[in-house]
């Protein structure tokens, strides 16, 4: 009974729905650091992949570059979840860029395209995905995370 009271009292629970509404609050995303180029990402759709501990993410994408013209598709990516000690947030780790569709784009430009995501997903996803924990935590105590049917628990100790 004692180790039920312990579990309820020092663990965080975030759904999926949960962590959908904050990821939403962060998109849409601009991206301009390259001349001649604009990657908007937009309306994130976020899927928990529980046996993995992993979050699998679905954007929308629309590519702007002077050559090129305006290319609209998406792109799925999924990453591990993790706790960032240093910035107190829940992070997508090791961003992997599984699908990119943009079926306007020849195969010409594409690879470049590609490039650009794994640029942004690089330097920019942990923060696109990032999500706090509650105010009020020691947060030195967080002693583990993982995704369990649909929701993230974080075990504190």
């Amino acid at each position: 009974m004692l180790g039920k009271i312990k579990e309820k009292f020092l663990t965080i629970v975030k759904t999926q729905e949960d962590v959908q509404q904050d990821v939403d609050e962060l998109f849409p995303f601009e991206y301009k650091a390259l001349p001649g180029v604009v990657v908007t990402l937009s309306h994130p759709k976020v899927w928990f992949l529980d046996e993995k501990n992993q979050v699998e993410l679905m954007v929308d994408v629309s590519v702007k570059a002077l050559l090129v013209g305006e290319h609209h598709g998406s792109v799925n990516i999924c990453g591990q979840v993790v706790y960032d000690e240093v910035d107190r947030k829940i992070v997508l780790k090791n961003p992997e860029l599984l699908k990119l569709n943009i079926p306007s784009v020849s195969d010409k430009y594409i690879d470049t395209i590609n490039a650009v995501l794994n640029i942004i997903m690089k330097k920019h996803l942990s923060d696109l995905f990032a999500f706090s924990l509650p105010e009020g935590i020691k947060y030195s105590l967080v002693k583990g995370l993982t995704i369990d049917n649909r929701t993230v628990r974080i075990s504190l100790l």
